[in-house]
């Protein structure tokens, strides 16, 4: 009898630029987490409001910082959906009737081009995936009795939300080999979550 050859799935392929952005925020990520606390803020209605009334107020003026970018022919990554908007559909559910009296971040991270824009997408691209788990802990909230809120923020972009991660990664691993953006978009990416830190815990 001869042996089976033992069937293993390939190693995943490298992608330095992933792999330093995440240990330059490891501890900046953290941090914005407590911050957000979002067990307090799905304690009631009132605090939810209060969340992403803060959110919006960072991604608004970041996301029209992003959208203002020049990028290289080919370059600029595809796919990536605005947040803004999915944070005003759920204030405007919430009863905001006025997005402009709310505050806005004027501490923002300097993007000076392309490479801090990669950094950038980075933080607010990878929170679509703590959207996910806020869903699960809002699917259980409503299990208990409390009220249904509004989440298309949370939400993203549904079901697609690993793919357009995935796709993400690979816009990422496609830019490795420049030295520049593995120095400077690590460095916004740090910028953004101290910002936003910053900015949550007014």
């Amino acid at each position: 009898m001869t042996a089976r050859k033992e069937i293993t799935n390939p190693p995943p392929a490298s992608n330095p630029l992933l792999e330093a952005l995440r240990a330059r925020t490891e501890d900046d990520h953290r941090r914005t987490e407590d911050a957000v606390d979002i067990d307090a803020h799905l304690a009631d209605r009132d605090g939810y409001r209060r969340l992403l009334e803060r959110f919006w107020g960072f991604y608004a003026p970041l996301e029209a910082t992003l959208a203002a970018v020049a990028w290289p022919d080919g370059t600029a990554p595809a796919d990536i959906g605005a947040k803004g908007p999915l944070l005003a559909a759920d204030l405007t559910a919430l009863g905001v009737e006025d997005l402009g009296t709310l505050p806005v971040c004027a501490d923002l991270p300097h993007v000076h081009g392309w490479r801090e824009a990669i950094g950038c997408h980075y933080v607010l691209e990878g929170s679509t995936l703590g959207g996910r788990v806020i869903l699960k802990r809002m699917r259980r909230e409503r299990e208990a009795g409390a009220d249904r809120l509004p989440s298309a923020f949370f939400s993203a972009y549904g079901d697609a939300t690993g793919e357009h991660w995935r796709a993400f990664c690979s816009f990422l691993r496609s830019h490795s080999d420049d030295g520049d953006v593995l120095v400077r978009a690590p460095a916004a990416a740090e910028a953004t979550f101290s910002a936003l830190e910053r900015w949550l815990r007014r």
